[in-house]
């Protein structure tokens, strides 16, 4: 019986399964059952449930469809592991924290009433970003993880089903960088090493016995709240979590071998990653395939967002990021492309250039240079490319700081322009028809 985690919990023997998400039944238990999921579980085990609560919101009105981990599936998971006999069950997150929105664990655990959870289950709430982390060698690297996970006997990763748009999906893999300390997960933002090869090694130190995949929704162009939600209903559940991911962005129209951090893995441990080698269990994969966007799309030359072309958007450059902005200013950043568009007023700018992450380097061609975030701004800030520097400061950068910042320079920010836009989300799923019950537990549970 495999206890606590690493690689040797990988089983190139597990199958998959694939299941239709289901109200009237607790279909958790049955993809459970399916891949046979409680083969290394003893009764007696202390178990950690990881789910993907990555950021929350409370500025404005915030639809949570396929951002985080429903509350359904969580619950459905804890009832198999109830009938199943598991007395110990803990839930630990640590979410991107971010005073102005209100975004922090304990916040979210509080806004969808995972008390309920308490009281009617026994289950113990953990804050990862609050408890104690230990610095760990992974592969070349060094981070500090939460202590608890590393401790953990027996772990059940619970991502949500969702894309990347650095690195393509977060599912398995991606969703273990919530076990870290705040700083090591903005490590793996540099621009030295990717984003995937932390995964790698992240996730050969932290293999679970177990991963469960809540395609209850899809997003599109995640992992952030500007992303578009699916409906798919469906559940993944292996004891592998390689294969599980490799079928997981098959679900989202990508091959295996397009993921970076699953191409090194394979390499690094000698694994497959032709999907039809993959035992499925349930429903055919090929029958259920989305074809989803994972990031938004840029100009030609790479200057600007394609909806500032289309816009016809002038003097203004703010090329993508990439893989070196961490999680923070990937909040932020959306929200100063909204209010740039809307500031829009048919005229060109004064040729201005947004740079955002460690890696963005100043073109020597505007006449001011925002350096979005404390990083940013301190790789940069001596370039003699830059003609007026202006720092938006913080790690992140508050918007209300931000508005103000640029509104002193002449561009017209008014945050009226991001409540547009969660007005217009929440309208869109509501259209839809999706309900919120799936993430928010019950008041009472009696």
């Amino acid at each position: 019986m495999n206890k606590g985690l690493g690689v040797h919990n990988a089983d190139p023997k597990a199958p998959v399964s694939l299941v239709k998400w289901q109200y009237e039944k607790n279909v958790v238990a049955d993809a459970i059952e399916m891949c046979d999921g409680f083969k290394n579980l003893d009764p007696g085990m202390k178990v950690v449930l990881k789910p993907n609560l990555v950021s929350w919101i409370d500025k404005y009105k915030f639809a949570p469809f396929g951002v985080l981990t429903t509350s359904v599936v969580i619950e459905g998971m804890i009832r198999a592991l109830k009938e199943y006999g598991i007395s110990d069950i803990t839930i630990a997150e640590g979410t991107a924290l971010q005073e102005e929105m209100r975004s922090a664990t304990h916040i979210i655990y509080d806004r969808l009433n995972y008390r309920y959870l308490t009281k009617k289950y026994g289950v113990v709430l953990s804050d990862l970003n609050q408890e104690e982390h230990v610095k760990t060698k992974i592969g070349p690297f060094s981070l500090r993880i939460a202590k608890r996970i590393l401790e953990a006997e027996y772990l059940i990763n619970m991502p949500a089903l969702k894309t990347h748009s650095v690195t393509k999906i977060t599912l398995g893999f991606k969703n273990l960088k919530g076990c870290l300390h705040q700083n090591s997960k903005k490590k793996c933002h540099d621009v030295e090493h990717t984003v995937d090869e932390y995964l790698v090694h992240l996730g050969t130190r932290l293999y679970p016995q177990l991963v469960v995949v809540d395609g209850v929704y899809a997003l599109e162009r995640g992992p952030m709240y500007i992303g578009h939600a699916h409906r798919p209903g469906l559940l993944l559940a292996s004891r592998d979590m390689f294969y599980v991911d490799c079928i997981g962005a098959t679900l989202m129209g990508f091959e295996p071998s397009e993921i970076k951090h699953l191409r090194m893995f394979a390499k690094l441990h000698d694994r497959s990653l032709d999907a039809n080698e993959i035992e499925i269990k349930g429903l055919r994969p090929a029958e259920h395939a989305l074809r989803l966007e994972h990031r938004t799309s840029w100009s030609e030359d790479g200057l600007v967002p394609e909806t500032f072309v289309k816009q016809g958007i002038q003097g203004v450059q703010m090329r993508d990021p990439g893989q070196s902005m961490c999680t923070g200013c990937s909040k932020v950043f959306p929200a100063v492309l909204m209010m740039l568009l809307a500031a829009y007023t048919g005229e060109p700018s004064d040729s201005i250039e947004i740079l955002a992450g460690k890696s963005m380097k100043p073109s020597g061609k505007a006449n001011t240079t925002f350096f979005m975030g404390d990083c940013n701004y301190a790789v940069n800030r001596k370039d003699e490319a830059v003609h007026e520097g202006v720092w938006l400061k913080g790690c992140p950068p508050r918007i209300d700081e931000v508005i103000e910042v640029f509104n002193a320079h002449g561009i017209g920010f008014k945050e009226e322009s991001n409540a547009r836009f969660f007005r217009h989300k929440v309208n869109v799923y509501d259209k839809l028809g999706y309900p919120y019950e799936d993430y928010y537990f019950p008041q009472s549970s009696d």
